[in-house]
């Protein structure tokens, strides 16, 4: 198809100034990939629209402005692509290499991350910010939060955009006071991850209720909270990506983990429930399960533990305690596109200690 017969079969759906930049700026076959992903969006939404029984009239005028939405992203930082480069974009998006040469994996994106101040959920917020993501940042540790922000932000040439501020992940309040925030800040939200969550190792007889709960409050009640209040606004945009971090003790039995294993147990089935109810909506649920993690709170449990801590790695088929960003890998493959057909899904980083 040449360029001037698809600006006019497409100008008179998406609007002429529209295509007609997206053509000059970036060619011919990477507008049709554009094109090819807005209209993937486009039956997402169309589905969610019928579900809902919105009004025809309003629904086609949403999925002109939903791809004409598209195609403004894509030329507000695009240059002037040659003919090789539109090839290239092409054979990458083939390879399922995803859809935007040149740009991050997650470039578009706007991701809400809880526990983000240290450990997994720094690394999460790193690597999602190398992939281009804009950045909502959420910690109950406020100054450590604010600390990440400025080391994400600091870079002169960072494309991406990030703000933060706590959250008690257990506080229905606040987490729909961060919900407003969220979308008065970004005007919506494309990936979710709970990452939130406190550790205990102790014996049966040893954990306390005050224990136990406290655990499950942050542990399960966060992710619970968290699901129930950001799904709804990420239907009504058109869907996303919930990544729920578990953990191996939620896929197998391990002495001195009661507390944490229930909560951890209890993430990965309301994962599997949530992904089968919100897929209608374009919603991806997965769960991520690290094992043994170089964390702050993997270094407190082995000065508290040392000898627990020595007889698990030897069980780990690798032989060697994973790095956060191992689980920050994972979590920007199930945050992009390239996993839009993965929902439901536990994805172990364990070194093989569950297989």
């Amino acid at each position: 198809m040449r360029a001037a017969p698809l600006e006019r079969n497409l100008s008179h759906r998406f609007g002429a100034d529209s295509v007609s930049r997206t053509l000059a700026l970036v060619g011919e076959k990477w507008t049709l990939l554009i094109l090819r992903e807005a209209f993937f969006d486009v039956r997402r939404y169309g589905q969610l629209a019928r579900n809902l029984r919105i009004p025809h009239p309003t629904l086609s005028a949403r999925l002109r402005t939903l791809v004409g939405a598209r195609l403004s992203r894509a030329t507000a930082t695009a240059k002037p692509m040659s003919s090789e480069g539109a090839r290239q974009v092409g054979q990458g998006h083939q390879a399922g290499q995803g859809h935007h040469a040149g740009h991050g994996r997650l470039q578009g994106k706007v991701a809400l991350i809880t526990g983000a101040a240290r450990g997994i959920g720094a690394a999460i917020a790193r690597r999602f910010a190398e992939e281009g993501a804009r950045l909502l940042l959420t910690d109950a540790d406020e100054p450590a939060l604010r600390t990440l922000a400025a080391d994400l932000a600091a870079p002169a040439d960072a494309p991406q955009h990030t703000d933060s501020r706590a959250l008690d992940v257990t506080s229905e309040p606040a987490w729909e006071s961060t919900a407003a925030w969220a979308l008065s800040s970004a005007g919506r939200v494309d990936v979710l991850v709970n990452n939130a969550g406190l550790f205990l190792a102790a014996t049966l007889a040893e954990t306390t209720l005050a224990d136990f709960q406290r655990l499950q409050n942050v542990n399960q009640v966060g992710v619970f909270l968290g699901m129930r209040t950001l799904a709804p606004a990420m239907a009504a945009s058109g869907g996303g990506s919930i990544i729920n971090v578990s953990s191996i003790a939620g896929l197998m039995g391990s002495p001195y983990l009661t507390a944490y294993a229930a909560g951890k147990w209890a993430v990965r089935g309301m994962t599997r429930v949530a992904a089968k109810e919100l897929a209608t909506a374009g919603i991806r649920v997965n769960s991520l399960h690290p094992g043994q993690i170089d964390t702050d709170m993997h270094m407190r449990q082995r000065e508290r533990t040392p000898d627990l801590i020595e007889q698990l790695v030897p069980a780990i088929p690798m032989r060697r305690i994973g790095v956060p960003d191992e689980v920050a890998d994972a979590a920007v493959f199930l945050a992009a596109d390239e996993s839009r057909y993965v929902t439901g899904c536990e994805i172990a980083v364990d070194g093989g200690a569950s297989a």
